[in-house]
């Protein structure tokens, strides 16, 4: 096991230090969430925001022991985020269940070896648009697994563009590069479908990003979850709603540990345990169309 220690430092650097490396008895949940208690102790880290993990049951329950069993100061919103699932895994496990058909698909074509050589312009064209399109997995994987910068902000955007890339595959590519979209569908929506799954400080990085803010959030929330305007509307009050808790949290916080210190400066945690058509452009093409038809109503109706 592998344990990652990530935090700001007072300069405002990005800093990631190895805390432990070390064999673990087993892989139950249990033992996982003891030996990640017991390194916290002996390095005397008692202020954790997130702890991140992949997508194996038994990181549930390593999770689920922590938030037990720590008695950490300034507990952020009671825990609820803690959880981190490790997004650069997902988009592994989300082109393995593509590849998968990928091979089915293969095979298919090499049952058909009259029919390739009598078309090798299709067989090229077939493996162009293969490579084209893993290639946006690929990029967002690098963007991801960033670890010498902060990669919260960015994953909201890169999960609309993947989305995006599903949906443009499924409606447009051909019968092998629709099914295997459709199989990469389902997989992301195991993960991403439902937003109440997904850990809300993520939304609330994007929102503190200058350039997108609450708009691009409605925009996302619609590109990614449907257009229902009183759904997007919903959860965008949920999502401004915990940047308001946050806040209030962080300042009261910031009274208790000025009054005790002014000088003192409190830093958070974050722990990681390892375990030619652009769809990003096309993404912010579709946003920046969104925000001119917003200011076209907001005209209209001032002018009415």
């Amino acid at each position: 096991m592998c344990l990652t220690a990530h935090w700001i430092d007072n300069d405002w650097e990005l800093q990631k230090r190895i805390i432990i490396f070390c064999i673990v008895e087993n892989h139950k949940g249990e033992t996982i969430g003891k030996q990640i208690e017991e390194c916290l102790h002996e390095w005397g880290i008692d202020k954790v925001c997130t702890i991140t993990v992949d997508n194996a049951s038994s990181n549930d329950r390593a999770i689920a022991h922590l938030k037990k069993k720590c008695k950490w100061k300034d507990v952020i919103l009671n825990n609820d985020c803690m959880h981190m699932r490790c997004s650069a895994h997902i988009v592994n496990l989300i082109v393995k269940q593509g590849l998968e058909e990928q091979h089915e698909s293969i095979m298919r074509v090499r049952n058909a070896v009259k029919y390739v050589r009598s078309s090798p312009a299709r067989l090229k064209a077939f493996k162009r648009n293969f490579v084209k399109f893993l290639k946006i997995f690929y990029n967002v994987t690098l963007k991801f697994s960033g670890s010498s910068y902060i990669t919260s902000n960015a994953f909201f955007r890169e999960l609309a563009t993947l989305h995006v890339s599903l949906t443009t595959m499924m409606n447009k590519g051909d019968y092998h590069m629709a099914s295997m979209a459709i199989r990469m569908r389902d997989k992301f929506n195991k993960y991403w479908g439902n937003i109440d799954n997904m850990n809300w400080f993520l939304f609330v990085a994007i929102l503190l990003d200058l350039r997108y803010k609450l708009k691009y959030v409605s925009f996302g929330l619609a590109t990614i979850y449907g257009s229902d305007p009183f759904f997007v509307k919903r959860m965008t009050e949920k999502i401004e709603d915990m940047l308001h808790l946050l806040y209030k949290q962080y300042a009261h916080s910031s009274l208790e540990h000025t009054s005790k210190d002014k000088d003192s400066i409190q830093d958070y945690i974050f722990m990681q345990l390892d375990g030619e058509d652009d769809p990003s452009v096309l993404l912010e093409s579709q946003f920046a169309k969104h925000l001119e038809e917003e200011q076209y109503v907001e005209s209209i109706s001032e002018v009415t």
